[in-house]
């Protein structure tokens, strides 16, 4: 098995700490954030066809909060690049970060297969 901790997409040792070293408990908040994942890419996607940057903006500082709460670090900066670009509100830019959220979040689901 290779080590996932090198290739990881969460800070593990960070993670299970603030999962009170609980890794059954860190792993199931892990997949709960990968399972809404999707969903919230998808209220992103709607909200910036719609032009409502501010529901975009709600949605993105969501999984950025979740994101960071779980120590996946690159779900948490995505999620930060989009609220920031709807905060500033500059569309152009987002539905490429969306994307590469969706494709981090499959990511942190292999991962937490790997769990």
């Amino acid at each position: 098995m290779p080590d996932i901790q090198a290739v990881a997409p969460v800070d593990l040792a960070e993670g299970l700490q603030r999962a009170g070293n609980d890794r059954a408990f860190y792993k199931e908040l892990l997949e709960m954030l990968v399972a809404d994942l999707p969903r919230q890419a998808a209220e992103m996607r709607t909200a910036l066809e719609r032009g409502d940057l501010e529901a975009l903006r709600r949605t993105a500082h969501a999984v950025k909060g979740a994101a960071a709460s779980l120590a996946a670090g690159t779900a948490r900066e995505l999620a930060f690049q989009i609220e920031t670009f709807a905060r500033s509100g500059r569309p152009d830019g987002i539905a490429p970060l969306i994307t590469d959220l969706e494709q981090e979040g499959e990511r942190l689901r292999a991962f937490a297969g790997e769990l």
